[in-house]
């Protein structure tokens, strides 16, 4: 992975975590406020997002690219690592709750192996 995709991945979180673009294109500034790394949380949205989440957003937005955080840097970020299953969270329930599940997926008219139903409200809903 490039550094740029580590940038690019700065972006696409902000706007997940707030629904806006990084970078106001005030006056017609958008390219200059992106070459100098401009940006705020200054959105209401940002109020119920973690400092965690926002350091990271920081390491990923950081302009110069030999600054900027590493993929192995970002896997191990306090963010994601707070966020993470547990071990025992991973592990499949009990065969008879997969059974029960798949029972009543199928008795639902969805074939069996499929994927779980959308959410109502689409998967942004569930962010």
């Amino acid at each position: 992975m490039f550094t740029v995709d580590l940038w690019s991945l700065g972006v696409i979180l902000y706007i997940m975590l707030s629904g806006v673009p990084p970078f106001d294109e005030d006056g017609g500034l958008l390219y200059q406020h992106i070459l100098a790394g401009r940006y705020d949380f200054d959105v209401p949205q940002f109020l119920a997002v973690s400092d965690e989440a926002k350091d990271m957003v920081r390491r990923l937005l950081t302009v110069d690219p030999r600054a900027r955080i590493t993929v192995a840097q970002a896997a191990g970020h306090r963010w994601l690592q707070a966020a993470a299953p547990s071990e025992d969270a991973r592990q499949p329930g009990p065969p008879a709750e997969q059974r029960e599940l798949k029972r009543r997926r199928t008795a639902a008219g969805a074939p069996a192996g499929s994927p779980p139903p959308r959410p109502a409200g689409g998967w942004a809903a569930m962010v």
